[in-house]
């Protein structure tokens, strides 16, 4: 987004099943970054009035993480209509189609992008889901569409550093070793449950683990850290102690929708049983000794990677 002078990151999601769900719930976690405004969600929707009821209870929009814009569709697509919906204001980075049968899904991928290349709207991806018929078919258009196509499937959870590796969980047990070592050198009470072992931890604390290394490539190249393989040789340049607060802000952002989407509320004490925090809070309401935290998880992932540990 930054490479095409974007303000933000932009997600459209044509329908609104399951799986687009987990997409922008997805979405929502990794998006944050210290160049990029609060990310935003356009859903194309046949049920209005049901979505808000998901949108108002599992999108964090109230904690100012995330602009969601919901359009109401007709049985009969208008693609001039949906086009200009992605394209007006924040253009779209990457449009998801999540409803109908493949050839219907092929359909409408293909009116949407030869109405953007009339119009020379700027380009975006299209996702359509990973079934067999769609990936023969975007493989066939490949060299007929000036917006690129690909499919998704549920196994693309986490979009940025599995791509790459494969070996998110790796990372994310050496992140959560990193983190139980720092807290056993600071003062202050911290839950047992949080400083067990990786098998041991609820399935809630180990995603979030697995949600800090999903955005490794995210804070390594806005560290100005690139040619990066995993594992790989990391050429870090010198960075700025303003940098890498900005980045940590953009970490707690990224950790604040990890922990609204999977449930958690603020309250006055950490309690994991019930699922309040008192970190739910913008990073400058932080106690220095919070923030630490998030400083720590930037450093940590530079760290691991340069070492070679995925």
């Amino acid at each position: 987004e930054l490479e095409r002078d974007r303000k933000r990151a932009h997600l459209a999601l044509i329908g609104f099943s399951d799986d687009a769900k987990a997409l922008a719930l997805q979405f929502i976690k990794v998006a944050p970054h210290p160049d990029l405004g609060v990310p935003k969600v356009t859903i194309f929707s046949r049920d209005s009035e049901n979505d808000k009821s998901f949108i108002e209870q599992r999108m964090p929009i109230r904690l100012g993480l995330v602009d969601v814009n919901v359009v109401e569709m007709a049985l009969f697509p208008d693609y001039e209509a949906i086009l200009a919906q992605c394209t007006k204001t924040d253009p779209v980075g990457l449009v998801y189609l999540s409803e109908r049968a493949d050839g219907q899904q092929q359909r409408f991928a293909f009116e949407l992008a030869a109405l953007a290349e009339r119009t020379s709207s700027e380009a975006a991806m299209i996702c359509l889901k990973g079934t067999a018929s769609n990936r023969l078919w975007v493989e066939q258009m490949q060299n007929y569409s000036i917006w690129p196509m690909r499919c998704l499937t549920l196994d693309d959870q986490h979009l940025s550093t599995s791509a790459l590796s494969g070996e998110i969980d790796k990372l994310a047990q050496a992140i959560h070793a990193a983190y139980k070592g720092y807290k056993l050198n600071v003062s202050g009470e911290t839950p047992l449950d949080v400083m067990g072992e990786w098998l041991s931890l609820d399935e809630n604390l180990r995603a979030s683990n697995r949600r800090a290394a999903d955005s490794a490539k995210t804070k390594l190249e806005a560290l100005g850290i690139t040619g990066i393989s995993f594992p790989g040789v990391v050429h870090s340049p010198e960075v700025s102690e303003a940098r890498f607060e900005a980045l940590a802000e953009a970490e707690h952002r990224s950790w604040m929708a990890d922990r609204f989407i999977n449930g958690w509320r603020l309250g006055e004490l950490r309690d994991n049983r019930r699922r309040l925090h008192h970190n739910l809070v913008p990073y400058c309401s932080m106690t220095e000794a919070d923030k630490e935290l998030d400083r720590r998880q930037v450093q940590t992932v530079v760290k691991l990677l340069s070492e070679q540990v995925v």
